[in-house]
């Protein structure tokens, strides 16, 4: 298996692809339908696109998913409740089957109600969209359907991973110092919780951090 990347130059989002023996496609950016369309088969040759999956529903993750699934010829696939961004698609399972390889499929919502990462056990891989990004950066939680309770729950499930490589929705993929970034956006989400000057910011982040196992 080999995670191939392709980067969105007015979005700034990432397109990969898992190169298995049942290659699938994350996330479709916003401006590449043309480059995916010839990068794919000039990756896989004569094997063909299992699926197209989304790490969540936002514009720059999802546009011409339709278009793309239909030169294809293959499904695709949304959580559940980031359907209506993306209302003809399929909803996730908890297992991404990529043949030689399965990721799990870790419902982390907080930037996008409906937000997911994949994770590989084996090889350690972690495909976060938008919901961590190197250097301690994570992602927005002031836009509609965002929560910063929720960011920060699921930012505290992904450092309990064990990762070797890390491929965010924005940004180049990590494959050194991984935990160290991991554990700074964590710690950019206490530092913004203590700065709420309420009560329940205070004991929600001492329970967080309470079941983080580092």
């Amino acid at each position: 298996m080999k995670i191939h990347r392709l980067n969105d130059p007015i979005y700034t989002s990432n397109v990969y692809l898992i190169e298995a023996e049942r290659p699938v496609l994350v996330d479709t950016g916003g401006t590449l339908k043309d480059q995916i369309q010839s990068w794919v088969p000039q990756i896989l040759g004569k094997r063909k696109l299992s699926q197209i999956v989304f790490t969540h529903g936002h514009l720059d993750h999802i546009q011409e998913a339709e278009e793309l699934a239909k030169l294809f010829e293959v499904p695709f696939f949304i959580h559940k409740d980031d359907l209506e961004n993306l209302p003809a698609a399929a909803v996730l399972s908890t297992i991404l089957d990529c043949g030689d390889a399965q990721f799990e499929v870790i419902h982390t919502p907080g930037h996008s109600p409906g937000g997911v990462s994949f994770y590989e056990r084996v090889k350690k891989i972690l495909i976060c969209g938008d919901t961590i990004f190197p250097g301690g950066r994570v992602g927005r939680w002031d836009l509609p359907g965002s929560n910063y309770a929720d960011l920060l729950n699921s930012v505290t499930r992904l450092n309990q991973l064990q990762v070797s490589e890390l491929y965010p929705g924005h940004y180049p993929p990590l494959t050194t110092r991984v935990r160290t970034h991991l554990m700074a956006s964590l710690d950019t989400l206490y530092v913004v919780g203590a700065l709420f000057d309420d009560a329940k910011y205070d004991a929600r982040i001492e329970a967080q951090a309470a079941k983080l196992t580092l």
